[in-house]
């Protein structure tokens, strides 16, 4: 196989060990991975931490979900969703907390979500009167969030 192409075909060239092929790549994320401070999809330290935190706040037999942000490319969700699964020791689910139905009518209620902070007073005031967002952990790049159903007053009659 022709490592440096999409297509499965027969090289006239001597075949390159993979390890070979994978150099280039190595030399880009070397930079990211040497920086404990860095956000990288394959690494980041307060990504790692803060899901250990959501985890803290589910049973084990409930599902941790995470809201990737805005512009996250698929790949990159696939990669981020096992990657805290194995750190939460929890299922993971991805939520869109961008869509298109109020997040409580579509998740549990008291649902733990790990987003990116940057997104928290967005998604706070998207909701606004339609779920209540308690925040239990913040740092720099990610927070942790518990969404609560608003309580209905009764009616008056």
């Amino acid at each position: 196989m022709d490592y440096d192409s999409d297509a499965i075909r027969r090289v006239d060239r001597p075949i390159r060990p993979y390890t070979r092929a994978l150099r280039r790549w190595v030399r880009g994320r070397r930079a990211a991975f040497a920086n404990s401070d860095a956000n990288d999809v394959y690494y980041g330290r307060e990504r790692e931490l803060m899901t250990r935190l959501a985890a803290s706040y589910t049973r084990p037999e409930e599902t941790l979900f995470f809201d990737p942000g805005a512009g996250v490319a698929p790949e990159d969700i696939y990669i981020l969703k096992n990657q805290l699964a194995l750190y939460a020791r929890r299922r993971v689910s991805v939520l869109s907390l961008d869509g298109a139905r109020p997040p409580g009518s579509e998740r549990p209620p008291g649902a733990v979500v790990l987003v990116p902070s940057a997104d928290l007073a967005r998604l706070q005031a998207r909701w606004a009167g339609a779920v209540r967002v308690a925040v239990l952990e913040r740092r720099d790049r990610y927070a942790v969030i518990r969404l609560l159903p608003i309580p209905t007053s009764p009616a008056s009659g």
